[in-house]
C-alpha cells in the first residue's frame, strides 16, 4: 500500500489491493500526518479481515446499490428507489453494523415529527429491513440484523362504491381521468397497469375482446389476461388517436399522475353531491 499526490486532486491518495484487485482511493484530507493515519486504518482492518476473519465493515450505500441491482424485477422498483432516497439523509455514510434498534427509532421519530403517518413509516421500514436481513442472510456482510419495530396500523373497514357513486364521481372527472376510471371499474385493473397499458397490449380484433397484462407488470409476476364488457370496449376506442403509445393519454402523453388536483377536487364534489342527495332524500 503506498500514499501519493495526484496533479488533479489537492488530497492525499492510497494505493491498495483487495482480494486481488487493485484500487486507488482518496483519502479526503491534504494533510500528510492524517493521510497516513488513514493509510495505518485501512491497513489495519485489511490485516482483521485476512487475519482475524473480520468481516469488511460495508456501508449501508454498498448494500443499497447492490440490493438494487438484484431486485430490478420486483414491481414495486421504482417505489422502494423513491423510498430509499428518503432514507439516503438518515445512513449515507453509516457502516452496517452502525445500524442499531436506536438508530431506526431515531428515523422513525424524525418520519413522524414531519408529519408522515404510521402506513408509510412501515414501508420505508420494511425496505431497511429488507436490506439488512439480506446483508446479515445472504451476503454475510453483518453479523446479525437488528429487529426492526414496525408501528400499529389502523385497519379500515374497505367499502366499495355503489353504482349512484361512481357516475356521481365519474361525472364530475375530466374527460381523461373519466375514461379510465370508467375502464378501471370494469376490469378492476391496478391504477398503474390503467396508466402503463399500452396499443400492443390490446386486441379489439378477437371474437372476446381483452388486454394482456405482461409479467412483468403484475403483482404477483404472472400475465393475466383482461376480458372486456362492452362497456370497457367502448372507451377503449373512444381513446383511438389520441396517444400513438399509450391508451389513456392528456394532451397527448401518456398519464403518469391520477390522484391530481384535478381527481381531488372531483371527488370534494361528488362527495357533497352525495350528502346533498341523501339530505333531500332523507
Amino acid at each position: 500500500m503506498s500514499l501519493y499526490k495526484r496533479k488533479d486532486s489537492p488530497y492525499w491518495w492510497i494505493k491498495l489491493e483487495i482480494n486481488g484487485r487493485r484500487i486507488q482511493k482518496s483519502t479526503g484530507t491534504n494533510d500528510e500526518n492524517l493521510a497516513k493515519e488513514y493509510q495505518a486504518k485501512i491497513e489495519q482492518d485489511q490485516w482483521q479481515q485476512s487475519r482475524l476473519g473480520v468481516k469488511p465493515g460495508y456501508l449501508w450505500q454498498d448494500a443499497v446499490l447492490r440490493w438494487l441491482k438484484e431486485t430490478e424485477h420486483k414491481a414495486t422498483h421504482k417505489d422502494d428507489l423513491w423510498i430509499l432516497r428518503g432514507v439516503d439523509v438518515h445512513l449515507h455514510g453509516l457502516k452496517l453494523s452502525e445500524i442499531d434498534r436506536d438508530k431506526l427509532d431515531s428515523i422513525t421519530a424524525s418520519r413522524l415529527s414531519d408529519g408522515v403517518g404510521n402506513g408509510t413509516v412501515n414501508r420505508m421500514l420494511a425496505v431497511i429491513r429488507a436490506i439488512l436481513r439480506r446483508s446479515c442472510h445472504d451476503w454475510e456482510w453483518i453479523e446479525r440484523a437488528p429487529k426492526v419495530r414496525m408501528l400499529p396500523v389502523q385497519k379500515r373497514r374497505v367499502r366499495f362504491l355503489t353504482q349512484d357513486e361512481a357516475a356521481r364521481l365519474i361525472g364530475e372527472l375530466p374527460p381523461h381521468l373519466s375514461a379510465m376510471a370508467r375502464f378501471s371499474l370494469e376490469t378492476g385493473l391496478r391504477q398503474s397497469n390503467v396508466m402503463g397499458l399500452q396499443w400492443s397490449q390490446i386486441d379489439l380484433e378477437r371474437q372476446n375482446p381483452c388486454a394482456w397484462v405482461h409479467p412483468d407488470q403484475s403483482k404477483n409476476r404472472k400475465g393475466i389476461a383482461v376480458p372486456f364488457s362492452h362497456s370497457a370496449v367502448s372507451v377503449v376506442r373512444s381513446q383511438i388517436g389520441k396517444c400513438q403509445t399509450h391508451v389513456f393519454s392528456y394532451r397527448g402523453n401518456p398519464v403518469t399522475v391520477v390522484n391530481t388536483k384535478a381527481w381531488k377536487s372531483a371527488l370534494k364534489r361528488a362527495s357533497r353531491a352525495w350528502r346533498m342527495g341523501i339530505r333531500r332524500n332523507g
